[in-house]
């Protein structure tokens, strides 16, 4: 798990420093073609997934959200898949939906927020392994 957010920090850094797009202030958002041609490793980390949780209402809104996302629709996309970070609050999915909107959007410190708290979280159902 380290070593993905080393990995995703390094990322960001290399985003950050070389395509900064105002100069002294270092924002910058990116188009999808950019952001597909700049690293093959971004597209498998920020993708939408189906959430695997019991909660039929939140199933419901990640399914809104890929149309909407599908549709350029960022906001009520971000917005759908809040409403079901509200429903399944302990959902390692949702958070990591919520980073792929997010770097979809061009926000990539937020998406990196949200990708260190889909890590941060066990996978739901899954207990503590012990290694023999």
């Amino acid at each position: 798990m380290t070593t993905l957010l080393e990995t995703i920090g390094g990322l960001w850094t290399r985003l950050h420093s070389g395509l900064s797009s105002c100069g002294n202030c270092g924002a910058f958002a990116l188009d999808a073609e950019d952001r597909t041609n700049l690293d093959p490793s971004l597209s498998r980390l920020f993708y939408l997934r189906p959430l695997q949780c019991s909660d039929v209402e939140a199933i419901r809104a990640t399914q809104r959200a890929t149309r909407l996302l599908r549709d350029n629709q960022l906001e009520e996309c971000l917005r759908e898949l809040h409403d079901a970070k509200r429903l399944v609050p302990r959902d390692h999915i949702v958070r990591s939906n919520l980073a792929a909107a997010y770097f979809e959007r061009g926000d990539e410190e937020s998406a990196l927020h949200w990708m260190r708290e889909a890590h941060r979280l066990p996978p739901l159902g899954e207990g503590a392994v012990f290694w023999t």
